[in-house]
Parts: structure tokens; sequence; C-alpha cells
């Protein structure tokens, strides 16, 4: 050992130097570290806070974690604007999102809207769009998620109900559709009152495509003994 002690060092300074010598032999890769495509899958968590990542899930697979880090500085550089929400979106690993700010379709000021295409019933993608491009955002903004459905195959709405007071059936409100199946939506309800069936009804800015020999049926099977209302589709 190379002794960087004087020569009259007693036996005890040069024991205290042999026992902390070891330290410098205990790699410490720095430069690893702060690089989110070779740091330690252990050690990320802390660089993406060091970083400022602003969403963090422990259960995303471990590109998705290092995509966030890395992106997470640029996002900063532009943190507030339409381009940050993009980026941090796409580092989530977000499918294909439309992003649209409150002036472009008629909202309340300082909303914008997202508009997914990712598999249907996926609600973890919904979430993670909203929650990276809230943290992208400026505070004011206030997102709404929209999730776009392509259908391909038979819909089927339905239902039959025995009731002895009131019924009332709203069926969702669809505001954008592209079928190339067939869509149904029904009612068969035995009753003793009141029936109200509202099936959907499309807002003015949808966008409906009916492809092929795509059909669209809406049927009310009742048995009724006093009132009923049937609103049926209502294409505006």
């Amino acid at each position: 050992m190379n002794s960087l002690l004087p020569p009259n060092a007693t036996p005890f300074e040069l024991a205290i130097e042999a026992s902390t010598e070891r330290i410098g032999n205990v790699p410490v890769p720095v430069g690893d570290l702060w690089n989110p495509g070779t740091c330690p899958i252990e050690a990320l968590p802390w660089l993406a806070w060091a970083l400022s990542v602003d969403d963090w899930d422990s259960s995303w697979p471990e590109e998705t974690k290092r995509a966030v880090v890395a992106a997470s500085m640029g996002i900063h550089r532009i943190k507030g604007t339409v381009g940050a929400v993009r980026k941090a979106l796409a580092s989530a690993g977000v499918g294909d999102v439309q992003i649209a700010e409150w002036w472009q379709f008629g909202g309340d000021p300082y909303t914008a809207r997202l508009t997914l295409t990712p598999e249907a019933g996926n609600v973890d993608v919904w979430d993670a769009a909203e929650r990276a491009a809230k943290g992208a955002a400026n505070v004011r903004t206030h997102f709404e998620v929209k999730v776009r459905s392509c259908l391909a195959g038979p819909i089927n709405i339905a239902a039959a109900i025995q009731s002895s007071e009131c019924i009332c059936i709203e069926p969702w409100a669809i505001t954008e559709l592209s079928t190339t199946g067939t869509l149904y939506y029904g009612g068969a309800i035995q009753h003793t009152d009141i029936v109200s069936i509202y099936p959907a009804s499309w807002s003015p800015d949808a966008v409906t495509e009916l492809n092929g020999v795509a059909a669209l049926f809406i049927a009310a099977a009742l048995l009724q003994r006093e009132t009923v209302d049937v609103y049926p589709l209502q294409l505006q």
C-alpha cells in the first residue's frame, strides 16, 4: 500500500489508513447513474426524482420508465406548451392521441381535449394519458379525455326488465362511431306504470361512418299497461 502518511505516523494512524483504503476500491459509475439508458433499474426511480419526472408508475415496463426519464429534461424546457404535452404522452407509451385546445372545438376557456384510439376498454391507457398531459401542461389547463371507438362486428345493447314502478333506460351517448358490422339498440320490458327509453343520440359534432352492409336497428318490445315514451336514434 502506498501511504500518504509521514514517516513518523503511529501504528494507529496507519491502521486507520488501511481500513479506509477499501472505500477507494468500490466502483462508483457516476456517468452510468446519470444516464437513463445505463442507470441500474433499481436506481432509476431516484434518477427520475432527480430529473423532476412529474408522473411515475412502478408498474411500467422498464423501457417506458427509461423513456420517461430520458424525456424529462426536454419536456421541462418547453413545459406548459402543446409540444410538451405531446412529448409526455409519447414517452409514457400512449398511442395515437389528437390534442385540441378550447378555441379549436368551442369548449370552455383553458380546456383541452385528448382524443385517443387505444384498445377498447383499456382504462389504464386513458388514465396514463390524462396524468401525463396534466404534468406537462400549464396549471390553468383542464383536460377531457375522449375515446374514438372503432367497431368491427356486431354491437348489442339491450335491457330486459320486469318491474312495477318506473323505468328509465339511457344507453351511452356516442360522439364518434365507425362500424363495419351491425349495431343493435333494444329494450324488452314488462312494466305496469311508466317506461322511458332513450337510445343513443349523436352529438352535433359527431362523425358517423357506416361502411359496407352495416345496419342500425332500434327496437322496443313492451308489455305496457299505461304510458310509454320511446325516443329512437337521432342523427343531428
